[in-house]
């Protein structure tokens, strides 16, 4: 490097902050809790453990490694793990039957029996390590996978009286592989090559059993709540009742350990006769294993990775991250990501599920939440969090309870509950149901919030502290209001839930009062309002004002407003598109669960078969999205929220939170200068460029140091992006480039530099 641009790299070091540690434009990343654990291994010096996604923790570094859809794995919703360490091979199975192979720090995909065209149950129950080969006990069968080939080696049907037989342990003992299937036990010498020929097992024990365990020549057979010892033949006797359910079954250190579930979940350790030696309960672990020295660890569902020593004490490893998958609900406030766990039942009809998850918060990259097991025992009683708000006055945090009412917490994290005895009206037909849907800011800082199950349902909080209340003359026994949206004449857009359509709702600015309300339903059909559908399903403003209605089937514009009220109205577009294939109506057919607009007022919607990003005039499609093409952990899109600062794009789904890096952010209100990432620009970078901070839709150049124009391109919302390449095609040579931007009307100007190496 030469003696310049080494000074250079030190005169343009302040350049190289936070956002140089950004994501890349274009890269995903995955947001699992991986404090909840199905499955263990012992894989050497590492333990791996996975549900969501998979986790593995270095007990000699005391270092961890998450891995999901983002990072090489095939699937999510992880059932069964198992390690050879001959190859060095960990299998990973999924719920929906597709297995991964990890091995050399590569994944390989496996994908046979999830794709197999068989009727019966294809559900992977077990694994075992036999010969250095897997062998799976599944609903059609043992399959064997050779771990060298990275490939199904084998499968024995286990077909019985033309019956198809569920497989739910297979085990070795003597050269004899066990099979505990729903016909009862079979057995055959490993090394018969004709076992996919039942006529070459025995059926030597007609019980049907769980798991089967080997421990000290004895051999342990497990049904849900009864130990037994067997002979190998037709004799179990039984040696221990649990009057539990009995899941999971280990030897380590000449004692058996075994996980049950009393409602908090209890390890039992066992001698070899079936005598109870010790119990360790508040463990919820049901996949216990042990390592070479004996310790066993075990898979536990609210503290992921668990080690048990001496049945005294349980010792938790894992990793920052949400409380759980769930997210009915998600928001950006203040840059600051709010994964709200939600719990209605069937969208449309909003019955409460009894989710006590809370929510999550993510800020600076850390998770922090708010549940009653962290930190907040009022919320014992406040389940299905369905919204949050932070009051923009006093920073306080609300989150509306769909039962529990609505709870302040205070930055020092002290909280009030506020029910229908004082702000939150009584119910009607249910009394002090309580019943919490969502609220939003308005742009005078008063905080407007839906309830149902009462007359007054709109709630406000005002600037000034002080609360009103409306009654909103809705259809429907409940009078069920939902999310909502406040337009740039400060109308209340109102999700309808129950196929009751959408509501407007016009207090005309004067909050006090009401007698100048004003407000009008739109329906399906012309004349009514003009909607695809009554089933309202999510909502959106864009930059222009615009509302966006998304419904069962389809899109509906609502393009003027504030002139909703006015002679005539405004009906709903039914926008029509061409695709490639045919004009339609925007997404007929699909159920739009969320619509988001990102700083370019481009629009992301999310349904239940992925997402779509289309332009800002919604007629053609930019990015597709699904769980087929991309790290989306499901079709399933429960909620869409972007951070305008950072361009993130947040994807909340059925199994689970995952984000996409944007190449649109919101355009500067001040004058600031422009960050450019990453800088400098490596010689064998050749990932996307991003120039961050530009005013909304800036004309953007790049010049070289005598003022030569390299590239022009004008700002997606406050970002502009560009490919390391002139405008002739060519990478520029190595030195400090210029960025000049200009805002739309040419008034404000803002300029910056970077490095770029050849």
């Amino acid at each position: 490097m030469s003696k310049q641009l080494q000074y250079l790299f030190i005169l343009l070091g302040f350049y190289i902050n936070s956002f140089a540690q950004s994501v890349p434009i274009g890269q995903w990343q995955s947001y699992y809790p991986y404090n909840s654990a199905t499955d263990i291994e012992v894989a050497g010096t590492s333990i791996f453990a996975g549900k969501y996604g998979l986790l593995q923790y270095n007990v000699a570094t005391n270092e961890y490694t998450s891995f999901s859809k983002v990072n090489g794995l095939s699937d999510v919703n992880i059932t069964n793990l198992a390690w050879d360490a001959a190859t060095q091979s960990l299998l990973i199975c999924y719920q929906n039957s597709n297995i991964d192979i990890l091995q050399n720090n590569r994944i390989f995909n496996i994908p046979d029996l999830k794709n197999a065209n068989i009727v019966a149950s294809k559900k992977i129950n077990n694994v075992r390590v036999i010969d250095n080969n897997f062998y799976l006990a599944t609903g059609i069968g043992i399959l064997i996978i050779d771990p060298k080939r990275q490939e199904v080696k084998d499968t024995y049907p286990m077909i019985v009286n033309a019956q198809q037989a569920s497989v739910f342990d297979v085990q070795i003992y003597n050269q004899q592989l066990l099979a505990l299937t729903n016909k009862g036990i079979y057995t055959a010498n490993v090394n018969n090559n004709l076992l996919k020929d039942i006529n070459n097992w025995q059926l030597v024990n007609a019980g049907i059993f769980n798991k089967i365990c080997v421990a000290n020549q004895k051999l342990f057979l497990l049904k849900p709540d009864v130990l037994f010892t067997w002979d190998g033949g037709a004799n179990a006797v039984p040696v221990y009742n649990a009057n539990l359910t009995m899941y999971d079954i280990v030897f380590a250190k000449n004692n058996l350990h075994i996980t049950t579930f009393d409602g908090f979940g209890t390890i039992v350790k066992l001698d070899t006769f079936g005598n109870p030696i010790d119990t360790l309960s508040g463990q919820s672990a049901q996949n216990i294993t042990a390592d070479v020295a004996g310790n066993v660890w075990a898979a536990n569902a609210f503290s992921g990775i668990t080690k048990i020593e001496n049945n005294k004490g349980a010792y938790n490893y894992s990793i920052n991250g949400p409380y759980s998958i769930d997210g009915f609900n998600m928001k950006v406030i203040n840059n600051n990501l709010y994964l709200i766990g939600g719990g209605i039942d069937g969208l449309p009809f909003y019955n409460a599920i009894g989710n006590r998850s809370g929510f999550s918060v993510l800020s600076n990259n850390e998770w922090t939440t708010f549940n009653q097991f962290n930190g907040i025992p009022a919320m014992d009683t406040m389940l299905n969090i369905l919204d949050v708000e932070v009051d923009a006055k006093t920073n306080s945090i609300y989150a509306g309870s769909y039962g529990g009412g609505l709870l302040e917490i205070k930055k020092d994290r002290s909280h009030v509950v506020k029910k229908s005895d004082n702000e939150i009206t009584s119910g009607i037909g249910m009394a002090n149901a309580n019943l919490v849907t969502n609220m939003h800011n308005d742009d005078d800082k008063n905080l407007w919030i839906t309830v149902s199950n009462t007359l007054k349902n709109l709630v406000v909080k005002k600037n000034d502290g002080t609360w009103q209340t409306f009654e909103i003359p809705t259809s429907g026994e409940f009078k069920v209001l939902s999310d909502f949206v406040i337009d740039n004449s400060n109308q209340l857009w109102i999700l309808l839930p129950r196929s009751r359509g959408l509501l407007v709702y016009n207090h005309n600015n004067t909050i006090d009062n009401k007698t100048d309300d004003k407000y009008m339903i739109y329906l399906a059909g012309e004349g009514s309002g003009n909607l695809v559908s009554n089933q309202v399903l999510s909502i959106a403003k864009d930059k222009d004002g615009k509302i966006f209605i998304g419904t069962d089937n389809g899109v509906s514009i609502i393009n003027c407003p504030e002139s909703a009220f006015a002679p005539g109205g405004c009906q709903a577009e039914r926008k029509v598109v061409n695709f490639g294939v045919a004009d339609n109506y925007l997404f007929v057919g699909e159920s739009v669960t969320s619509i988001a607009i990102d700083g370019a007022n481009r629009k992301w919607f999310g349904s239940t078969n992925g997402v779509w990003l289309m332009n800002a005039e919604s007629d053609s499609i930019k990015l597709r999205f699904s769980a087929d093409n991309s790290p989306l952990p499901s079709n399933e899109i429960q909620k869409i929220a972007i951070n305008p600062t950072t361009g993130l794009v947040y994807f909340s789904t059925a199994s689970g939170l995952v984000s996409y890096r944007g190449t649109a952010t919101d355009g500067a209100l001040e004058i600031e200068e422009p960050i450019v990432f990453p800088n400098p620009i490596q010689a064998n970078y050749t990932g996307t460029i991003a120039i961050k901070g530009l005013y909304q839709d800036a004309d953007v150049r790049i010049t070289d140091a005598s003022g030569k124009l390299v590239y022009r391109t004008k700002a997606l919302g406050g970002q502009a992006i560009w490919n390391g390449l002139t405008y002739t095609g060519y990478r520029p040579n190595s030195g400090v480039y210029y960025v000049f931007a200009t805002n739309a009307d040419g008034s404000k100007t803002q300029q910056t530099k970077f490095i770029f190496m050849q």
